[in-house]
């Protein structure tokens, strides 16, 4: 999957927020069911497979998400290399250049 937008601070910490947000959701689901259970009014077995997909579809998510991540992350290095090594050869060009300096 590539995209050529690189994130900009704030929607990258939207999309960690949600991940974030996700997993407290998943989480309580988890111990949810672990309360039914205790409680009885879930057999352990069943609440014990509905908790194991959960846990499974949790991190699925993460998994894929994190994949995607990496490779924007990667991505975003990229490009914020390249500008500044493009600022850096600007820089050092004036420095050469600046009044009142030799060559």
């Amino acid at each position: 999957m590539k995209h050529s937008i690189v994130l900009d601070a704030l929607g990258k910490a939207r999309i960690y927020e949600r991940l974030n947000s996700l997993n407290q959701g998943f989480e309580q689901v988890v111990r949810g069911l672990a309360e039914l259970e205790q409680a009885r009014l879930l057999a352990p077995e069943f609440g014990g497979a509905c908790q194991a997909r959960a846990q499974e579809l949790r991190a699925e998510i993460n998994r894929k998400l994190t994949e995607a991540l990496s490779q924007r992350e990667a991505a975003d290095a990229k490009h914020f290399e390249q500008q500044r090594l493009a600022a850096g050869a600007s820089h050092a060009g004036e420095r050469k250049t600046a009044p009142g300096r030799k060559s």
